[in-house]
């Protein structure tokens, strides 16, 4: 007799929790769709009007693969509603954002139409900054909240195809308090590259007619990278930005280097040459015979804001 009513107890009590886990999901249902799009200032080199004129921070750019969802409570779904939403189950559909920042979300609709709420998480993307100037920094870490509220309420309804207004994340903070600077300055460097050929390339003779040492000009378009260190404390090959540019003709290379702002701003920075394969001929240890040869070149130095650095010349020398 004891054991029995042990048994019959247990049996209530399954009962009474299998109550409170009932879906209550209507066996029909239709659906409705709802379609959105999310942006973000995530690449600030294309900030330009139609015209051409840069504009920081006026062209928004799609949030690819941020999630977005709602939650559906199984009460809205009745065709009687009764009880409250407190008794009833709920379902959460989600998506995520194309590359182009649309999302779509298929979500359930009884008999009656209800309020949805749309939600968006916050989001991390890699953004590509510039300068006032619209010049380009480099990219950073950042984290994207939408202003206000992450949510979108609309109503739907059986069928209903209804579309969000652009939310748009704004342009973000960084992530990791790096030194990207909010505004900066700039500093102009001027250089002329060379090769330094001490081993005679072909045509290097004086006006005898012997070999002699010409330091021909780099070549013309040869692109190079520089790493960018504002304020110059984040230590030697961490930099904060980069930007390229090109040798021109006759050896030029002009760069206008991005600074912290301010009368003390600076920037220590580092340009990066492409090796160059060239054709030489030693003629002072082997007469005619010409070999390829790999040359390289490297230089670093700090520039402050509104400052001017003129290096006469940068060589290109002969790899070990």
């Amino acid at each position: 007799m004891k054991k029995l009513f042990i048994v019959a107890l247990a049996t209530a009590s399954l009962g009474y929790i299998g109550c409170k886990k009932k879906t209550n999901e209507p066996a029909a249902l239709g659906t409705a769709t709802v379609k959105g799009r999310l942006v973000a200032d995530i690449d600030q080199t294309n900030d330009t009007s139609a015209s051409g004129v840069f504009s920081a921070n006026s062209v928004s750019e799609g949030a690819e693969g941020v999630r977005v969802y709602a939650t559906i409570n199984y009460y809205y779904l009745q065709a009687t509603q009764s009880g409250g939403t407190g008794q009833y189950a709920e379902k959460t559909v989600e998506t995520t954002t194309d590359a182009n920042g649309n999302f779509t979300l298929e979500v359930p609709v009884g008999a009656r139409s209800y309020s949805l709420r749309v939600n968006y998480d916050d989001f991390n993307a890699t953004k590509t900054f510039t300068d006032a100037q619209g010049n380009d920094l480099g990219t950073a870490e950042y984290r994207y909240e939408f202003p206000g509220n992450n949510y979108t309420d609309v109503v739907v309804s059986q069928g209903a195809m209804v579309t969000i207004e652009t939310r748009d994340a704004g342009t973000g903070f960084s992530v990791d308090n790096s030194n990207v600077p909010t505004t900066t300055g700039s500093g102009t460097f001027e250089s002329i590259v060379y090769i330094n050929d001490l081993i005679v390339l072909p045509g290097d003779t004086n006006q005898m007619g012997n070999d002699s040492v010409v330091y021909e000009f780099a070549p013309e378009g040869t692109v190079v990278t520089i790493g960018i260190d504002y304020d110059n404390n984040s230590g030697m090959g961490v930099y904060d930005a980069w930007m390229t540019a090109t040798i021109g003709a006759n050896g030029v290379l002009n760069l206008q280097i991005p600074t912290s702002s301010g009368p003390t701003g600076n920037s220590e920075f580092e340009i990066f040459f492409p090796d160059l394969l060239l054709e030489y001929s030693n003629t002072r240890d082997m007469p005619n015979v010409i070999e390829n040869q790999v040359f390289e070149a490297s230089y670093s130095t700090t520039i402050n804001n509104g400052g001017f650095v003129l290096e006469q010349e940068i060589f290109y020398t002969e790899q070990p």
